[in-house]
């Protein structure tokens, strides 16, 4: 029902994740047409948020698959700092090294 109301997918949802999503991921999100995204580790090799610098982009630029000029739909995205959080004791930096 709510699609043919005109709600389409994600339309308004917020999106709260450990790590940044990839550059494939963060398209999922644009083609879901999410609100926003927030997110606590980035990802400095496949980061689709800014995490992983640009080898197209002659100022050394970051990947910002969100904010795309060609693309019909942006997000927000939102980075909190994980540095002064911990969980049972160990750091959330020191957590990072066992996420794939």
């Amino acid at each position: 029902d709510e699609f043919k109301t005109g709600q389409y997918l994600c339309t308004g949802y917020d999106v709260y994740i450990a790590k940044e999503p990839n550059v494939f991921e963060a398209m999922a999100l644009v083609h879901s047409r999410v609100r926003r995204v927030t997110f606590g580790i980035p990802d400095r090799g496949m980061g689709g948020l800014g995490g992983a610098a640009s080898s197209s982009s002659v100022d050394g630029g970051v990947t910002g698959i969100h904010s795309l000029p060609g693309t019909n739909h942006h997000y927000r995205a939102f980075r909190f700092d994980t540095s002064r959080l911990q969980s049972g004791g160990e750091k959330i930096d020191e957590m990072e090294k066992h996420l794939v």
